[in-house]
């Protein structure tokens, strides 16, 4: 008699806490990011903002 491909279990699933860690520190990582580059272009000009360092004023 064949037997069945089936599965006769049930397996909950789950995502382990290395995955999770990594997830959430990669997402936190691109916050971070984010809001440092929102930041950064709300704060003054730099020299190096504008072409061969000329100040424009």
């Amino acid at each position: 008699m064949a037997r069945s491909l089936t599965v006769k279990h049930d397996e909950k699933p789950a995502t382990s806490p290395l995955f999770t860690g990594f997830l959430l520190i990669s997402i936190g990582w691109l916050m971070l990011s984010a809001f440092a580059g929102f930041a950064a272009e709300l704060g003054p000009e730099s020299p190096s903002d504008t072409p061969a360092g000329i100040l424009v004023e």
